[in-house]
């Protein structure tokens, strides 16, 4: 293997790594495999994973 392509390959993985957890890389991995233009407008998609809902829960209550 051509050590310019081995270098660009570990580029686009620690790319993807940096990206979060593993539902992330994943579907950045499959987007890329589909249509790699399409990666920089690539917004995440949390699904039921996400945690707005859950967001200021975690503050006591402020008493007026």
């Amino acid at each position: 293997m051509d050590q310019k392509l081995k270098k660009e390959l570990r580029e686009e993985k620690r790319v993807v790594k940096r990206l979060g957890n593993k539902r992330l890389r994943r579907q950045v991995r499959e987007t890329l495999a589909a249509d790699p233009e399409a990666i920089s407008d690539l917004e995440p998609d949390y699904g039921r994973c996400r945690s707005e809902v859950l967001n200021g829960l975690d503050q006591p209550p402020v008493r007026s």
